[in-house]
């Protein structure tokens, strides 16, 4: 499910800045360091690799970054990376990742709080709880000019 809403969100961030993205470009792998590795594979093969590459978990992230070393890439001058959830090793990856900060620790918090409720109130609705986020920003992004995207 999260899966799910992060690339249905990525892909409506596309849309607004008005790029494509094809559907080739995407991939489902194990949330593994080896499906991040198996995506590299397949995304540079294309004959127009990609400039950036959002991963959806930090472990996968280094899969991708460690294989786009062994083939000669530099992240982030070739290839930008970012990933989702910002765990500890996201710091002392080489180049340490940018990730997006879910505060895994409040959204378990929140979650057993939310259920801790069910069970004492059963006939409570359910309700929504947004937890915010925040891009960390380290290494393994560069910014470009729009006249250096790619278009397909």
């Amino acid at each position: 499910m999260v899966t799910k809403e992060r690339l249905t969100g990525f892909k409506e961030a596309i849309k607004l800045a008005d790029l494509q993205l094809p559907e080739e470009y995407v991939f489902y792998m194990e949330f593994l360091r080896e499906g991040g590795q198996e995506a590299v594979e397949q995304l540079m093969s294309y004959e127009q690799p990609p400039t950036a590459i959002v991963v959806t978990d930090d472990l996968m992230a280094l899969g991708v970054l460690s294989t786009l070393s062994e083939k000669g890439y530099s992240v982030p001058d070739d290839v930008s990376v970012i990933s989702f959830n910002n765990v500890i090793f996201s710091e002392i990856a080489c180049p340490p990742l940018t990730s997006v900060d879910i505060r895994i620790f409040q959204l378990g918090f929140e979650a057993a709080k939310s259920l801790i409720e069910k069970v004492e109130s059963p006939q409570q609705s359910s309700r929504s709880i947004v937890v915010p986020y925040k891009i960390v920003k380290r290494q393994t992004c560069k910014q470009i000019d729009r006249g250096q995207l790619c278009t397909f």
